[in-house]
């Protein structure tokens, strides 16, 4: 499942566990119609699609807290650089981790980078799809940036926004059709492509949890005081969650050691952001 049906599984949880008088609407498990699988043991058994062993790293994870007064503090700033309207709390702090990040791992190579996000497309469906609708419902959209846009957080969030504005109906549409398997999958190749086949320098992940109702699940002891992830095992992984002071962000960034102390020392990181000082390691990683 993503986030939005783990999201709608702990909803319906909590509100069958308080005895909720309102109606419960979902979970919906016809995906699989409206996105026909393909036969999968053409995939998982053919020798042209070899597993991929990733070598096990001692990586760290940190937490990053954007109050909401810095977030506000940043969309200025970025709307006073460029002619931006309406900027996001994900986009403008997408577009400044993904800064500080390719100077953190790009070093002296001058390297370009790119920013993929997981975009949850049910509302951008033609007809809409509902939030209880089951299975993993996304695509990735990928931002590259040349290693001198990357200084620049205002040019970083149109490149973000216009990735984004490429996941509309039609494509969309097209997973629905018989080659939608073969779609969606080159959607997710496209990682592998920037990492190895093009040769950039600098690859983020993205994915954001932030206003699911995993943060208002009230089990009839009140709603939780904190959340937190676990086992973040990839490389240069970021998730987002929501903060519970206000209306913020906690980004949990994942990456070796080497480079999270470059990245955590960045001056534009430490003006608009706090972190934890105690770093949490995946135990599939130790």
């Amino acid at each position: 499942m993503d986030a939005c049906s783990l999201s709608s599984f702990v909803s319906h949880w909590f509100a069958a566990t308080k005895e909720s008088k309102s109606p419960l609407t979902g979970p919906v498990f016809d995906s699989a119609v409206l996105f026909p699988p393909a036969e999968s043991h053409e995939y998982t058994r053919n020798p042209k699609y070899p597993t991929v062993h990733v070598p096990l790293k001692n990586f760290v994870t940190k937490r990053f807290v954007f109050s909401s007064v810095a977030i506000n503090k940043l969309k200025h700033q970025v709307e006073r650089t460029r002619l931006v309207k309406k900027l996001t709390r994900v986009e403008v702090v997408t577009s400044l981790i993904w800064k500080c990040g390719t100077m953190a791992l790009a070093g002296d190579c001058k390297a370009s980078s790119v920013a993929f996000h997981v975009v949850n497309f049910r509302k951008k469906m033609v007809p809409l799809l509902q939030d209880h609708q089951f299975g993993n419902l996304f695509q990735m959209a990928s931002a590259v940036a040349s290693y001198d846009q990357t200084a620049d957080i205002a040019s970083l969030v149109t490149k973000l926004r216009g990735s984004f504005g490429k996941i509309v109906s039609e494509y969309l549409k097209s997973l629905t059709g018989q080659n939608g398997f073969e779609i969606a999958r080159g959607n997710f190749k496209e990682i592998r492509k920037f990492m190895i086949d093009e040769g950039v320098g600098v690859v983020l992940r993205f994915s954001s949890l932030c206003r699911y109702a995993v943060n208002e699940a009230d089990f009839g002891w009140g709603k939780p005081v904190w959340l937190s992830m676990a086992n973040l095992g990839d490389e240069n992984c970021i998730v987002f969650m929501d903060s519970r002071k206000d209306d913020g962000i906690e980004a949990w960034v994942v990456m070796n050691e080497v480079n999270m102390q470059k990245f955590e020392k960045n001056y534009e990181l430490q003006a608009f952001a706090g972190y934890s000082n105690q770093p949490t390691r995946p135990s599939c990683h130790l």
